[in-house]
């Protein structure tokens, strides 16, 4: 949810014009590194040209992988709920959220926050790609969408 403006190379082959993104370092990294997961589990992924990939996983969810373009961290965050419109549901789900999150042991270390762009809970979770090897980072994807399939039964 991090706006990102990328940097376009166009090309001219003959009469075609051809448009070619690029990805900075990290965002091939961790490109790479969806590659390498995805193919594990029977999946094609990889980095879009603005720096996210989708992942479907779950009854509905989705899992946004995202490198910013000035940034050498990974973001992943998946939506879990809207926030209802009557407020003594919000109050009750805000609250159930802050009581899953507390000391990131239900949240396995992600954090619950609310968007207020889209009104909807989230959970969300960084580390820096330098920290990280291909390995890892699926561990990490991995538990993140777990959490998230927990959490979601706690709503």
């Amino acid at each position: 949810m991090i706006s990102i403006i990328r940097k376009m190379m166009l090309t001219t082959v003959g009469l075609i014009r051809i448009e070619v993104a690029h990805l900075n370092a990290y965002q091939s990294t961790v490109s790479t590194w969806l590659a390498d997961a995805g193919r594990t589990a029977g999946h094609a992924l990889s980095m879009s040209e603005d720096g996210h990939c989708t992942v479907s996983f779950g009854d509905g969810l989705q899992c946004v992988v995202e490198v910013a373009d000035q940034s050498d961290l990974v973001f992943f965050y998946v939506p879990l709920v809207d926030l209802p419109e009557d407020d003594d549901l919000q109050l009750a789900l805000l609250k159930r959220a802050l009581e899953l999150n507390l000391f990131g042991l239900e949240t396995g270390g992600a954090h619950l926050s609310f968007d207020e762009r889209t009104d909807t809970l989230l959970l969300s979770f960084s580390a820096p790609i330098d920290a990280l090897d291909s390995e890892l980072f699926s561990s990490l994807l991995g538990d993140v969408l777990n959490a998230a399939v927990r959490l979601c039964e706690k709503f």
